[in-house]
């Protein structure tokens, strides 16, 4: 692994070196950079940060996976992983990997030697890999009297193979062949790859989120993961006088307008959008011409995925109001503009001038139906019902009654997100969110 990391880093690739080896025992980023800069390269263990992220969410998008000790897929395969009580708890497959992380290949780098040791066990391997090596190394890459069992197919070279080599043995990155359990490399015109206790040590060291599950931090999509509840909201009935005094205190001094949660576009396709009032039905087509939302709202930013969440409030140390949404939920929708209209009229000054008079308070959202980012987040923080939040103080998740959980929220006390906001700037310890929100008597109301 620190041999592709050298590798990699010396072709100027941005690279993240995971392992659960002890740090006394790893060579420093300026050691593997060598002659390259040494923010190419990342070591970090399999979980990350104060909230033990797996490396995976940690480092957000990668392109490509390489695995030194193991084969996660299975030899390529989707790997289901099964908990203790027989059922199917998660699935890793490329695909699913492609989809949270971006990732395009997966490669094992396992030798056939490391396979027979993980498979017999150290006791009952030793003989088994002694011939393998044997039996591989007695062969030729021609055919002669001398290589009776036969010849080694030659490989020909990727393209661009020559320069990459060149590049290499110019900033000297070498692999040390060393030798295996049949000897020393010495003039062998064959040599087999064998195997490595320290290796196999962290491999059965590397923590795993249960029994029968794979290695903590490799991505896998919860399979049993439930939905997320809409919360129901009760219907209530308001005389027209007062529904139109209602409706214009609500839009009054609204001098920005909030973003709507219904106008995301999140397909390249075209749709037919049919829409239905009292008198006619018409069809409209609506051209869709990305997959990202653009946000125009500037006083909420929007959290896409757990390496989003610990870079911009955990890691950063953040106080920050989290509002979680689900597309599917018609209560969310309906709150958003009250959301966003509070985080605007909350915030001292339009944060694109950085004003120092600003509070320090971030308002952010998450959408825990946006695809397997977005459930992946919802998974993480711990959610059962939406339209909630979450406050972090300090880059902490504020505890209720003593367990880290989202609150569920309504026109009345998220109208109270001010009392929150007042409490984080002036850095209030022991935040109680059940206090502040006053979420019980709200909901009975």
């Amino acid at each position: 692994a620190i041999f592709l990391a050298k590798a990699l880093v010396a072709l100027n690739v941005k690279t993240h070196l995971v392992t659960a080896r002890p740090a006394w025992s790893l060579p420093s980023p300026q050691d593997i950079a060598v002659s390259s800069s040494k923010d190419l390269i990342e070591i970090m263990p399999p979980a990350v940060g104060s909230m033990s992220l797996g490396f995976a969410m940690a480092i957000g998008e990668f392109d490509v996976l390489i695995d030194t000790l193991g084969d996660e897929m299975g030899m390529g395969r989707a790997r289901t992983i099964i908990n203790n009580d027989g059922y199917e708890i998660g699935q890793s497959s490329l695909q699913q990997w492609k989809e949270l992380h971006g990732c395009n290949e997966y490669i094992s780098t396992v030798t056939r030697s490391q396979q027979y040791v993980l498979g017999k066990g150290l006791l009952f391997a030793r003989d088994a890999v002694i011939r393998y090596q044997e039996e591989v190394e007695s062969r030729s890459t021609t055919v002669t009297s001398s290589s009776p069992k036969g010849v080694i197919p030659s490989v020909p070279p990727p393209r661009n193979f020559g320069a990459t080599m060149q590049s290499l043995l110019d900033k000297n990155v070498i692999y040390p062949a060393g030798s295996n359990e049949v000897g020393s490399q010495g003039d062998k015109s064959t040599f087999v790859r064998g195997w490595s206790l320290s290796d196999l040590t962290e491999l059965k060291t590397w923590p795993r989120a249960s029994e029968g599950a794979g290695r903590f931090g490799f991505p896998v999509i919860d399979l049993n993961a439930p939905r997320i509840r809409p919360v129901k909201e009760t219907k209530k009935v308001i005389a027209p006088a007062v529904e139109k005094i209602v409706a214009e205190d609500a839009n009054k001094d609204d001098a920005y307008e909030e973003e709507s949660p219904t106008s995301e576009l999140t397909s390249s396709e075209s749709m037919m959008a049919t829409t239905v009032n009292a008198t006619s039905t018409r069809q409209i087509k609506v051209t869709k011409s990305s997959s990202k939302k653009v946000s125009s709202n500037p006083y909420v930013t929007t959290i896409s995925s757990a390496s989003e969440l610990n870079q911009n409030i955990v890691e950063a140390r953040r106080n920050c109001i989290l509002f979680l949404t689900a597309s599917y939920c018609q209560k969310c929708k309906r709150l958003t503009p009250q959301f966003q209209r509070m985080a605007r009229k909350l915030s001292d000054s339009d944060p694109s001038a950085n004003s120092s008079s600003a509070n320090d308070v971030l308002f952010a959202h998450v959408d825990i139906s946006a695809g397997p980012k977005g459930k992946q987040l919802g998974k993480l923080l711990n959610v059962e019902k939406v339209p909630s939040v979450i406050i972090f103080q300090n880059g902490n998740q504020v505890e209720l009654d003593g367990e880290e959980s989202s609150i569920v929220v309504e026109r009345g006390n998220l109208n109270r997100l001010d009392e929150v906001v007042d409490a984080l700037d002036k850095g209030a310890s022991h935040l109680k969110l059940k206090d502040l929100l006053s979420i019980h008597e709200a909901v009975q109301q």
